[in-house]
């Protein structure tokens, strides 16, 4: 899964937690699939934020910053939601898009000295928790994210209608790569207009990027 870094340099809180020590080990159970993923976000939402706070980053924080580091905050940056294989899932279906992640900031108190930020993204096969990965460093690109007004499927479906009357420009055989939710800090007027991303792929490692507003409007995205 590729995740981009973020950093969240304005400190717009979504989601403020404390952390137990308490850690339940990661597992997956190939025989149960995705987990009965839809494409519906809420749900992955929700058991993020869940797992996020049975995490113990307390080894992470303290290599990172410090003996006696420890994480105060929790903040939604990003919702990413991937194929597992480019040119395998359909435009608008947005479940086949299993390769997923829900990506915080975590904000670092440390004795004597100013707060840090890390990072850390949850990674999920539809909603079947798989692991994380800590960053001990800020992210960029985003200040958060709330549960969407349009999920995921509605996005996919606009995104195709624009691309059905913009065909020259997005042809509708670049098939679909994936898919990101934020509050981008893109310049103003969009600056931290909360919407999703759609990635259609032009040839590896290269995108068309297409951006869907909670209100319904599409355009050309510019990050």
């Amino acid at each position: 899964m590729r995740f981009r870094a973020l950093a969240a340099a304005v400190g717009v809180t979504l989601l403020a937690l404390t952390l137990p020590v308490s850690v339940q080990a990661s597992s997956h159970d190939a025989r149960k699939g995705i987990c009965g993923w839809t494409g519906k976000v809420r749900p992955l939402i929700a058991a993020a934020d869940r797992k996020v706070t049975e995490i113990d980053f307390s080894k992470q924080v303290a290599d990172a910053f410090g003996k006696g580091a420890k994480v105060s905050r929790i903040t939604r940056l990003e919702l990413d939601l991937s194929a597992p294989v480019v040119g395998t899932v359909k435009p608008t279906d947005a479940a086949g898009l299993t390769s997923n992640a829900v990506v915080y900031r975590l904000t670092v108190s440390v004795p004597g000295a100013e707060d840090e930020i890390a990072g850390a993204a949850l990674q999920y096969a539809g909603l079947c928790y798989q692991t994380y990965e800590f960053f001990p460093r800020s992210w960029v690109g985003t200040i958060g994210f709330e549960e969407p007004l349009i999920d995921a499927d509605k996005a996919l479906r606009l995104a195709q209608a624009f691309r059905r009357t913009h065909s020259d420009a997005f042809p509708l055989d670049n098939p679909l790569s994936g898919m990101q939710l934020m509050r981008a800090t893109t310049r103003p007027p969009d600056f931290g207009k909360q919407r999703w991303f759609v990635d259609y792929e032009v040839a590896p490692g290269v995108v068309q990027v297409l951006a869907v507003y909670m209100n319904g409007k599409v355009k050309v995205a510019v990050r």
